[in-house]
Parts: structure tokens; sequence; C-alpha cells
């Protein structure tokens, strides 16, 4: 018999190609133009405060001759309150592993470093998230039904808004509860397993405790997280407290929002020109600086413009180099509007980007506060290394901001 690839096959040599290929989703265009375009404020402090005047003195008036004058008043003043929130991320690797894959001759990639790169992007993108798609509250996915093994997640337009699995991922911790906020908890730190997109569906160990209707959070993560456009641009539908101030009693605190009582409808420039100018008409003359949605809704009214042609979507040329389509307003002009797929579905945000702003105790840094990034794991040759940053996304104002809901990408 004459040897062949097959008997040879313990000393032939396998060859790596360069690198690694990157399968996970790292483009997160909304988060970094909001880091780009908004104010940041580096404190030292528990809480961060901004007071803001909710009415000027109304001692004003035109008496007649030798008649009393108005009787002096005062500024409303309040305080809206900016509490941190901490987002970690945990690098955990043996110290055999770091001897063995260092780079060099003993593998192609520094194991270490490429932990390090892969916490870091996670970080960014679960920051992502939270400020593009999220309210506060941490909420990554609502279940429809639970059997067996398989969890099966809400997805629109079933659900109008619902995400499916978009932001779930194999091998995340995650707990449910009942409620956003309150409520009961049901399941608790269960590890995912397989995530189908295609089906709405993640592989989950037998008796992990979901019921439909459970909304998904990372593990130890409910309202721990940042805040995000959805509920800063909110009417209080999802956030009743914002900043610590009650926006029933703070009704600037409110943004103004264009809904259908769930009931998807059809996208139309009608609605788009009527979100511009609700910011417009209640945020004291601020005008949107940018709209964001998913791009199936702008690809949606690009088709609508092909066939209407009343209007006109034209490329705006930003900083950099970048391109986007652009919407054209009555006081702006060519509003450029940019697309993520981790925004709301069905939905579209009118941005006054100038009154959103951070917040930040601590930048995204190792913890090294005694002097080591790394640290030994209690009686193991392993170590671990800590990722974190302490901050939070706010707003001056809500009244500038609107957001349009219950349109679909397909009517």
């Amino acid at each position: 018999m004459a040897a062949d690839t097959t008997t040879m096959a313990n000393v032939l040599q396998n060859v790596y190609a360069p690198d690694i290929r990157d399968w996970v989703n790292n483009k997160r265009p909304l988060s970094q133009r909001l880091d780009k375009v908004t104010d940041k404020t580096k404190f030292q402090g528990s809480k961060y405060i901004i007071a803001a005047s909710t009415g000027r003195t109304q001692a004003v008036g035109s008496p007649g001759e030798g008649e009393a004058l108005p009787t002096g008043g005062n500024e409303v003043l309040v305080n809206m309150e900016v509490a941190m929130k901490r987002h970690y991320a945990v690098v955990r690797i043996t110290a055999e592993l770091m001897a063995v894959a260092s780079g060099g001759a003993g593998a192609f990639v520094n194991a270490f470093d490429q932990e390090i790169k892969g916490a870091k992007d996670e970080l960014e993108e679960d920051l992502a998230w939270n400020r593009t798609h999220g309210a506060g509250h941490g909420d990554l996915a609502e279940v429809s039904t639970y059997t067996g093994t398989t969890l099966t997640l809400k997805d629109q337009p079933t659900t109008i808004g619902a995400m499916s699995t978009r932001y779930l991922r194999e091998n995340m911790r995650v707990d449910s509860y009942t409620a956003l906020s309150g409520g009961s908890q049901n399941a608790n730190n269960i590890l995912l397993g397989t995530v189908t997109g295609s089906t709405d569906t993640v592989t989950v160990p037998a008796s992990a405790g979901f019921v439909a209707g459970d909304f998904v959070f990372r593990h130890n993560s409910r309202a721990g997280v940042t805040q995000g456009l959805a509920g800063i641009i909110d009417d209080g539908t999802l956030v009743a407290t914002f900043q610590n101030l009650s926006r029933t009693a703070q009704p600037k605190l409110k943004a103004n929002l264009l809904g259908n009582s769930a009931v998807l409808r059809a996208w139309t420039p009608e609605l788009m020109d009527e979100l511009s100018q609700e910011s417009a008409e209640n945020g004291n003359g601020k005008w949107p600086t940018a709209f964001y949605s998913q791009r199936a809704i702008q690809r949606r009214a690009a088709a609508y413009i092909r066939n209407d042609r009343r209007v006109d979507m034209p490329i705006m040329k930003l900083d950099n180099g970048y391109e986007t389509v652009a919407w054209t307003t009555e006081d702006k002009g060519q509003t450029p509007w940019f697309t993520d797929f981790l925004c709301r579905s069905n939905t579209v945000y009118a941005v006054h980007e100038p009154d959103l702003a951070f917040a930040i105790l601590t930048d995204i840094g190792w913890v090294n506060e005694d002097g080591s990034t790394l640290r030994v794991v209690d009686r193991t040759h392993t170590f671990e290394a800590w990722l974190h940053t302490r901050q939070n996304m706010f707003a001056y104002s809500c009244n500038s901001q609107s957001v349009l809901t219950d349109v679909s990408h397909t009517a």
C-alpha cells in the first residue's frame, strides 16, 4: 500500500491564514456619531446635576399711571440628576495558555491580546445597544414561547418594535423578568446556546424558567445600564421618571410622540415633515439635526420617492468623507438620515443632537487601582482582567426631540 495523506496525517502541517476573521458585527454608527457630536462632561462625584429653568418670573405687566406695579416673582428652577451606570467586561485566561499562545512559534495570535480585543469590542457593542436601542432598562428581547430547550423571541411585525434575537449572543448569560421594572424574576443566570435569527430562536437548557411575555436581560444588569434614545425621546410611556423628575410634573421633559396606537401604518413624506415640525414647534424652534432609524425604513422611503417623485433624498457628504442620505426639512434644509441595525424597529427618531450629552465619571479602561491589571483567580493558576466604564447618557431637554412609531417598512 502506498503512503498517502491519510497515513501521513499525523506529520503533515496545518497552515493558518493570518488574523482571525470576525463574524460578529462591529459596526455601531449611531453610537459612534453620538460620541462625536455630543458634549462629554467628566466629573468627580456621586451624581451629575443639571439645573434647569422651568419658568421665568411673571412679575411683568403694563399698569396705568398711579396703579400698583406687578408683585415681584421668581424664576422656577429644578435639578435634574444623572446617576452613573457601571459597565464591565471580564477577560479570564489560564497561565498555561498565556505561555503557549503568546504569539511567535506557539500560535499565530497572542491569545491574551485576542481576548482583550474581543472584550473591548463587546463592551463597546453593549454600550452602543443601550444608547441606540435602550431606555435604561437593559432589555435585550421579549419571550414569545418557551418549550423544551427552545426559546422563541417576539419579532416584528407580529409585535411592533420587537427585536427578535438581534442582540442575543451565544454564551451570553441572561435573566428574565415579567416586567421592565418591578415584576418578578423567572429565569436566572441562564447560558444561551445556538442563536438562530431566521427562526427567532435560541437554544437554552430545559427547565430554565422562561415564561411567555418575559423580558430578557444580561445577568444582573436590569436597570443598571446607561440611558438610551428610547428613554430620552419618550413621552413618559417607557420612562415616567426621567433624570429624577416626573415627566408628568415637568412636561418639558416629554419628547414628542407621533404614534398610531400600536397599529402599523405606511411611512409617508407627510409623516416625516410632521415629525420634524413637532420638534421645532414644541422645542423652542430647535429643528432636528439628524434622523435615526433602521435601514429598512430608509429603503422604504427611497422606494416611495422613486415612485412619487414629489420630493428627493439627496446624498449628503459629511466630515471625513462619510456620506449618508439626507431628508429636507423646512428650516434646516438637508438633514442627515443615519441608519443602524440597533435602532428600534418601526421607528424614526428626529434628534436635536446638541441637547444630548454624556456624563463620564470613568472612561473605558482597565481596572488597575492596585497597580496591576491582572488578578489571580482564587486558588487557580488563572488570571482575570476587568475592563470598565462609569458613565451615563442624558438630555438637557427633551421637547426638542421627536419620535415616529408604528411605521412599516413594507406597507
